[in-house]
């Protein structure tokens, strides 16, 4: 097993609401409770949950947005909350992001050659001949036709402007990327030509990745281990073929059912995920999902089941995972 390059160790963060009256007590949100998550060199993580569940937040955490509330978030073994001024330039290039909506990042009023050298503007290691020749290299390799890099983003299509968007991550040379949800605002029709670019590029330059999403096909199709999310916890991680093959987690296997019924018109042989999500800021005492759950006892409304193995590196947090799965940990 390699040395992780990206670290959670026990993430936890809330933020305080603002008071509805002078003396009510400060309304506090966890989005983030106890999280831990390590991903390897060259490997695809992918996080998937319902919108809501943290899924971003983690993210933002890794690209320094956010600041965890207690725990600790390294890479390459470095603390990112305890950097010094030299090594926060030295890695800031090396993570890089991908948005949702390749058109909301963009300045429409801004040249794409621009758009695509500013992180090498703002770093000043190129001369701005260099700047010019890395944009057409850079937007070459996403599959932008050259002589493309003076027109406006207005001018692309999405899929366009997404390989444009991959191509500025890029233009800084970063080992890691959070990729969050780079497909969901794209055509059906030029999904898969993104996600096979993303992983060809991958592959070419041993990049890392976090992906964020919610459409477990697409997921299945990335990942290399996947983390199932609710309600700000962790509730089972496995590599993608035990967690696609063997869910453990009525969660987990609720949203399956779910993905293969919208596959199949409407028809799935498992019990599909209803109801609707607990508010953050409720008081939880025991399992989140069990309000959802369809296999939910008594002891789920008292005990918070934590994360534990089923097998290789296959987690779940669940008390009924081992008798339902009907195998032994």
């Amino acid at each position: 097993m390699n040395q992780p390059l990206v670290q959670l160790d026990n993430i936890v963060k809330q933020y305080r609401q603002p008071q509805q009256t002078l003396f009510a007590p400060p309304v506090v949100v966890t989005a983030i409770d106890d999280i831990s998550i390590a991903i390897e060199p060259g490997q695809t993580f992918g996080l998937v949950g319902e919108s809501g569940c943290g899924k971003s937040t983690i993210g933002k955490m890794l690209l320094r947005l956010e600041a965890p509330t207690r725990g600790s978030v390294t890479f390459d073994g470095l603390d990112l909350s305890k950097l010094t001024p030299e090594q926060d330039l030295k890695l800031r290039h090396q993570i890089q992001v991908v948005l949702q909506d390749p058109y909301a990042s963009m300045n429409p009023r801004q040249r794409v050659d621009k758009f695509v050298d500013e992180p090498q503007r703002a770093l000043g290691r190129m001369s701005g001949s260099e700047r010019r020749e890395m944009v057409e290299e850079k937007l070459a390799e996403v599959g932008i036709a050259p002589g493309s890099s003076r027109l406006f983003p207005h001018e692309f299509s999405g899929g366009q402007r997404q390989r444009i968007s991959i191509a500025r991550a890029l233009s800084v040379d970063p080992r890691f990327m959070v990729l969050d949800e780079p497909v969901s605002a794209l055509d059906v029709s030029v999904r898969a030509q993104v996600l096979n670019l993303l992983r060809d590029l991958q592959d070419s330059k041993g990049l890392t990745y976090l992906f964020i999403a919610h459409d477990l096909a697409i997921v299945e199709f990335m990942a290399d281990v996947v983390g199932v999310m609710y309600l700000g916890r962790l509730v089972e991680i496995a590599p993608k073929r035990s967690l696609f093959g063997r869910p453990l987690h009525p969660y987990t296997k609720g949203m399956l059912a779910l993905a293969r019924a919208n596959e199949t018109g409407g028809k799935s042989s498992g019990q599909i995920v209803r109801g609707e999500i607990p508010s953050p800021t409720d008081k939880h005492v025991g399992c989140r999902f069990r309000t959802r759950c369809p296999v939910a006892i008594a002891v789920c409304g008292q005990i918070d089941p934590p994360l534990r193995e089923y097998g290789a590196n296959h987690r779940a947090a669940c008390h009924r995972a081992e008798e339902l799965d009907g195998t032994v940990s």
